[in-house]
This record gives C-alpha cells, sequence and structure tokens, in this order.
C-alpha cells in the first residue's frame, strides 16, 4: 500500500503549490493462519527476523519457496511483491520460530518464539 502525501511549499516568501508525493514506504497487508485480523509484514521487519534466526536471503527463499530475487526485492523495497509472497515469507519466517509484534504504540516489530522447556 502506498500512501500519498500532501505539503504545501513556500515560494519566495509566499505559500505556493500544493504538491502530493506518494511514500515509497511499502506495508504488506497478508492474512494471519491463527486470527482472522489482517497482519501486516515490513521489509524492516523481514530483515530483523532473519537477523534473529542468523538466516540468509537465499535460505528465506528457499523455506518460503520464493525465488532469490522476490526476497532481495521485498527487503530492499525495489518493488511491491505479491500478498502471495509476503504471505509466503511471513509464513516461513513464523514456522523458523520468530513471532511478528502488533504496532501498539511502539511500531512493528518481531522477536523470537519462547521455547518451551522440557518437562521432565
Amino acid at each position: 500500500m502506498i500512501c500519498p502525501l500532501r505539503f504545501a511549499v513556500m515560494l519566495s516568501g509566499s505559500w505556493g503549490v500544493l504538491i502530493s508525493i506518494r511514500s515509497t514506504k511499502n506495508v504488506y497487508p497478508v492474512e494471519a493462519t491463527m486470527s482472522t485480523e489482517n497482519v501486516e509484514i515490513t521489509p524492516s521487519q523481514c530483515r530483523a527476523g532473519r537477523a534473529l534466526l542468523d538466516m540468509t536471503q537465499t535460505k528465506l527463499a528457499e523455506l518460503a519457496g520464493l525465488g532469490l530475487s522476490t526476497v532481495v526485492d521485498f527487503e530492499r523495497e525495489r518493488r511491491q511483491v505479491s500478498a502471495a509472497a509476503a504471505n509466503a515469507i511471513l509464513s516461513a519466517l513464523k514456522r523458523a520460530g520468530v513471532e511478528f509484534i502488533d504496532e501498539n504504540g511502539g511500531g512493528p516489530g518481531v522477536r523470537l518464539r519462547k521455547r518451551q522447556q522440557k518437562k521432565d
């Protein structure tokens, strides 16, 4: 989703033209697997999730069933990938142990899923 922004520009000491621009920040809504609510994954969350797992882009592409260029383009925000591709990336990272944190005032984030200890 690309969000339009508008602002006025001051020209020669007086307010002039209203300019409309588009943000390059991409947010990819995808359907959550355990909820009816939509979950969004950002390129930053993808990079952070991989970093927590010490996972390469090549490995993520393999786990998600995508081409390497799709993962690279998504993370570098070169192009908007399909919702299906974003969902595949999200699912692969979740299966590997990453939890996605909703934006709750502090911004969206990621963390590793807490491992359950075995009872003896």
